[in-house]
């Protein structure tokens, strides 16, 4: 069996890609501070990435990648809180630019597939949709660390997987998603602010994760978008949540961006172009079919 070194393995994306991992492949997992769930089976070490910079490599990191010896890397580790990268750009730069660098290093050296997530978010949003090939221009300090990250990591590995992921969400709670905490509001009745004019190519994490694995088990390196089928603004998504899970609209407020102070700038519209994704067999279900699914499940009886 193959081994794969997946960072940030107990983050969102991290453990939809634990969840789905395949038999070919034994996963170990790297996390900071939160502890990766005691149901995800495989070994988890503890490793803080912030500590490499380009003069002092992280010698954690470098000890167990050689302890591994991994046949592959995917690194979804990072600080993608923008508000955090705006107030701590020099914190979020160690872990988003010279720990995505240094990886990619450890990989080129062994020439093992080394597969990178990046954002929507390196665009400004004035020329939507987006294919692999449009140039980047980002609005924010995570934007920004992004673009230099895939850039560096190009530089010392040509042969790298840059994965563009766009706004993902999923069932896991205590996790940087906001989709249980939209449903558990319209299921109490309380205010839900939604942009009409922000506008994305949304992904259920499962999704996202296998396409992970397609790009992986295909060998496929350069740029890939993995975004969703379906542009649609925040507001439209939360009333198709609403509308399949059989809950009033009622409390559900549009707004503009303008309209609310953020933490960081955010572009209107990031939708993403990902024909090439789609033409090699990555295929996200549409919300209305994810919630669906859910519904089924009695996913929102679940929500406390």
């Amino acid at each position: 069996m193959k081994k794969l070194l997946l960072t940030g393995a107990s983050g969102f994306l991290g453990r939809y890609t634990l969840l789905h991992q395949q038999e070919n492949w034994d996963i170990t997992g790297i996390y900071h501070k939160t502890p990766v769930p005691q149901n995800f089976k495989g070994e988890h070490h503890s490793i803080n990435l912030e500590d490499i910079s380009a003069s002092s490599p992280n010698v954690q990191i470098d000890k167990l990648f050689h302890e591994v010896r991994p046949d592959a890397v995917i690194h979804t580790a990072a600080i993608s809180k923008a508000g955090i990268c705006e107030q701590e750009p020099q914190q979020s730069y160690q872990i988003n630019v010279e720990a995505s660098r240094h990886l990619a290093q450890l990989c080129a050296k062994i020439s093992i597939p080394f597969l990178f997530t990046s954002t929507n978010l390196i665009f400004d949003g004035q020329h939507a949709p987006y294919t692999e090939d449009a140039k980047p221009c980002p609005l924010s300090k995570y934007g920004e660390q992004k673009v230099l990250a895939e850039q560096a990591i190009l530089k010392v590995y040509p042969n790298a997987t840059i994965c563009r992921m766009p706004l993902m969400y999923g069932l896991l709670e205590n996790t940087s998603n906001f989709f249980p905490s939209w449903l558990k509001s319209m299921k109490d009745g309380l205010r839900l602010n939604a942009f009409t004019d922000e506008f994305r190519t949304p992904v259920y994490a499962a999704d996202a994760a296998r396409g992970l694995f397609l790009l992986l088990n295909k060998e496929k390196t350069g740029i890939w978008n993995l975004g969703g089928q379906q542009s649609l603004s925040r507001y439209n998504f939360a009333l198709k949540m609403a509308e399949i899970f059989g809950l009033s609209t009622q409390h559900i407020h549009p707004l503009t961006q303008n309209q609310l102070k953020m933490s960081a700038p955010r572009p209107p519209d990031v939708s993403m172009d990902s024909t090439k994704a789609f033409a090699l067999g990555y295929q996200p279900d549409e919300p209305e079919l994810v919630f669906q699914k859910m519904k089924q499940a009695n996913y929102a009886e679940q929500i406390r």
